[in-house]
């Protein structure tokens, strides 16, 4: 979908056409607002069984890493050009510390809005109270924000934001230039990149691939830890319509959450030595019933036992030669054949060293027209033991 850049409704700013950047090096000072979220960290995400809802009890939390994207864009901003950068997180009051970390970055001002009433928002209503939010705090020349959260993916409250204020917005911004009163933007498509002119005020969420946000510095760290967080209730918000904020203002209803099930991703081949656990690892693929390794078939049934062999300077490597061992009572007990992949042009030399050992016949072939997983290794030649 291409978003249209035409500048919607009231700006923020009372003159919106003032120059932003003056000449060369001399700029007036911007101010940016970069919306931030608390999430629980991911790779420790947990899930009730019983009422399919998250725990959230002893998971750590983190700033949202799109939300910190669109944050060191705001920073760099302000390092080339100067600005003022407040960072607003709407959330319980554990959400501060994300904002302290925030300020650790580089941010100027720290905004939380939290109030039992916000409890429960779906993105209309957090978009709804984050936009009262940032009409009660003044006006900003940029509004940047992370192109969805972790712990949702819905991708909806930035672009909601921006409908609420009434002011453009562009999502997915891959790259930012910032030009007099407006910017260009390079917006990240699925399969090309396009580049937008907004004209400022406007709203923009940052995609990954923007930049490398820095980390919190030390001294900033232990200042924000001595800051006292601006904090935001219903009651500093009188315009907002009670009937549109929490649970009681959210359309969106959650019909079921479950957790996908868990697939093993993988098998521990134990042995004390090469031999036993090349044994070990040919009985699990015969207890499976894998007996054939993906790719084009080279030859007609696919049922056959297949070995990779690695032949340095014309001899076997010993684990090569304990595989066809077994892969040779496999393919017996099976009643198949037992092919030899062989990358290289040593066939010459396996055929000759290898024949007597396991093939009661051997063939060796040059697989002309092979695609698929094997061609890469396979262009010299392989050997089929039967």
């Amino acid at each position: 979908m291409r978003y249209s850049v035409r500048s919607l409704a009231r700006p923020l700013l009372e003159n919106a056409d003032k120059k932003l950047i003056k000449s060369k090096g001399e700029v007036n000072r911007l101010k940016i607002l970069v919306c931030v979220k608390q999430v629980p960290d991911t790779t420790e995400i947990k899930i009730d069984p019983v009422t399919n809802t998250l725990i959230r009890n002893g998971v750590p939390s983190i700033v949202n890493p799109f939300d910190k994207n669109a944050l060191e864009a705001a920073l760099q901003l302000k390092d080339k050009y100067g600005a003022e950068v407040t960072v607003l997180s709407m959330g319980p009051g554990q959400a501060a510390e994300a904002l302290r970390e925030c300020y650790a970055m580089g941010a100027d001002n720290m905004v939380l809005v939290s109030d039992r009433a916000f409890g429960g928002a779906d993105t209309l209503a957090t978009s709804y109270t984050l936009s009262a939010a940032i009409r009660a705090l003044g006006e900003f020349d940029l509004i940047l924000c992370g192109k969805q959260a972790i712990d949702g993916d819905t991708a909806q409250v930035g672009p909601e934001i921006a409908e609420h204020l009434g002011i453009p917005q562009v999502t997915y911004a891959a790259d930012i230039e910032l030009n007099d009163t407006t910017l260009t933007v390079t917006k990240e498509q699925e399969d090309c990149y396009e580049k937008i002119e907004v004209k400022l005020p406007a709203l923009l969420t940052a995609v990954k691939s923007l930049n490398e946000p820095r980390y919190p510095n030390i001294r900033r760290k232990m200042q924000a830890n001595r800051m006292e967080v601006r904090t935001l209730t219903a009651a500093d918000l009188p315009e907002l319509d009670p009937a549109r904020l929490g649970l009681k203002g959210s359309p969106t209803k959650v019909k079921k959450t479950f957790v996908p099930p868990v697939h093993s991703t993988g098998v521990r081949v134990e042995g004390k030595d090469a031999g036993e656990q090349a044994g070990n690892l040919l009985k699990l693929l015969s207890e499976a019933k894998i007996t054939f390794l993906g790719g084009d078939r080279l030859m007609s049934d696919a049922r056959n036992v297949w070995v990779f062999i690695e032949v340095v300077r014309g001899k076997i490597k010993g684990v090569s030669l304990e595989l066809l061992g077994q892969g040779r009572k496999m393919a017996d007990d099976l009643g198949e054949k037992l092919v030899a992949i062989i990358p290289g042009n040593e066939i010459e030399d396996f055929c000759k060293n290898g024949y007597p050992l396991w093939c009661r016949r051997s063939h060796c072939s040059r697989p002309e027209g092979i695609k698929g997983l094997f061609h890469r290794w396979l262009h010299k030649g392989n050997v089929y033991l039967n």
